[in-house]
């Protein structure tokens, strides 16, 4: 008898250390003392993206002015057209390495900048108003990545803008004052630089400071006595804009 239960007791300790295992195992204790894997890190997407945009608008130039000779309204002010822009831009951009990045959009933009000036002679004045009523353009953005959620990039691109301009000449004596105005759309190249950084998710926040110099153009005239007969503008634009990344 006692040989023949030396088999049931061995059977029975190993039902038991199954049965234990198996408990522990049904309770998650990790016997390897194996750390759960960490989550991956935010990280500033790359792919298509939309973007909105405010800004401030800054255009400046000195127009020539020269109204009939024996008026003597001339002058070459500087004139500082200011306002507020708002806009967005659609693109796509690629981290060519871990630390390179390269991109490019198409943008668009409403502008409110304007002033106006007045210019006097001993025989009248002329007043000039001159408004940016909107742009649009092409860039590329080639980037370095300074960290895993923030981008510092330049930007360089071609850039059309439509301007409104109008032009009131009063002699002294005569009536009525004459006037004439006029829409204008000159183009230029442009240069800038800027910083994206991840807010969450796949919105990011974008700031960018972007110089466009215009060719020289002509501007508004009145049975062929210029008013304003050569300017060439720059423009100065300080944008905060906030971009979507699209999922893939």
């Amino acid at each position: 008898m006692l040989f023949r239960s030396i088999p049931f007791k061995a059977t029975a300790g190993a039902l038991l250390l199954v049965a234990s295992t198996g408990l522990a195992f049904a309770q998650g204790v990790d016997f390897k003392n194996e750390a759960p894997p960490c989550p991956c890190p935010p990280t500033l997407m790359d792919g298509f993206y939309l973007g909105v945009e405010g800004s401030y608008d800054v255009l400046t130039t000195h127009a020539d002015f020269d109204v009939f000779d024996d008026i003597s309204v001339s002058g070459n002010p500087h004139i500082a057209a200011r306002g507020w822009d708002v806009g967005g831009y659609i693109g796509f951009g690629k981290y060519l390495s871990d630390i390179f990045y390269l991109g490019g959009e198409a943008f668009g933009y409403w502008s409110g900048a304007n002033e106006s000036i007045r210019i006097t002679g001993p025989n009248g004045w002329l007043r000039l108003k001159l408004e940016e009523r909107g742009s649009y353009g092409l860039a590329i953005l080639p980037g370095i990545k300074i960290n895993q959620t923030t981008l510092a990039f330049l930007k360089g691109g071609y850039v059309w803008s439509s301007l409104h301009g109008k032009g009131t000449l009063h002699i002294n004596g005569f009536s009525p004052d004459l006037s004439d105005s006029g829409n204008n759309t000159i183009s230029g190249w442009e240069v800038g630089v800027g910083l994206e950084t991840l807010l969450v998710d796949n919105w990011s926040l974008r700031t960018d400071y972007t110089y466009v110099d215009y060719s020289h153009n002509n501007g508004s005239h009145h049975n062929n006595n210029n008013f304003v007969h050569d300017f060439r503008p720059r423009d100065h634009v300080f944008t905060v804009g906030v971009v979507y990344h699209i999922p893939v």
